[in-house]
């Protein structure tokens, strides 16, 4: 599909979406599990490899492509949700932690700028989104349906840069060491060990 092409049917999502804003039924899960259940992801790891990221996509509105070289945030080991709201087909939430810094592609690590508050607030805003159906015809022909009365929560936007906690940091370090030949990743490696290992 070429861009014109996807920025077209965006578009035309996006519109019947809005026309249908005011039948959509309530979601089953509430917004705050689908925010828990991405930060039980990030802390698992799973942001960090390429199908991980995929799935997390799914709650997005606008998915990232997956790419080896973005770097990767570091945050507290201790994170909480702090606050969900709902209005309608939108909802906004807030999870608690502390931005520690973050890896890039070379294992080299960079540690957030000071801060005079210990911990800080990720904000979300998320948006209610109907389930769509593939429906193929006997003379072959796709057509995407809407359904209203299937809903889902989803964050509006895209994904941004993958993150995790400091402990599973430190192993996804660990397993990028292992697998590297490249004396300077490696020695770059063994300094952010050297610092991640004083947060956990």
């Amino acid at each position: 599909m070429s861009r014109k092409s996807a920025i077209r049917m965006f578009v035309l999502t996006l519109l019947v979406n809005l026309m249908i804003a005011q039948t959509l039924a309530t979601p089953g899960e509430p917004p705050q599990e689908m925010i828990e259940g991405l930060w039980k992801m990030a802390a698992h790891g799973d942001l960090l490899t390429k199908e991980g990221w995929k799935r997390a996509g799914a709650s997005y509105t606008v998915p990232t492509p997956w790419t080896e070289n973005k770097a990767v945030l570091v945050v507290s080991n201790d994170y909480a949700l702090d606050h969900v709201s709902t209005n309608g087909n939108t909802a906004n939430a807030v999870v608690t932690c502390q931005q520690l810094g973050q890896l890039d592609s070379a294992l080299r690590y960079s540690p957030a700028p000071p801060s005079k508050y210990f911990k800080s607030g990720w904000g979300y805003d998320l948006v209610i989104v109907p389930s769509h159906t593939l429906v193929v015809s006997s003379d072959g022909k796709q057509e995407d349906r809407v359904n209203p009365k299937t809903t889902y929560w989803k964050i509006s936007g895209s994904q941004g840069n993958p993150w995790t906690t400091v402990n599973t940091a430190i192993r996804y370090v660990l397993e990028k060491r292992a697998e590297t030949s490249d004396p300077q990743i490696k020695k770059n490696a063994d300094a952010t060990l050297s610092q991640l290992l004083k947060l956990h």
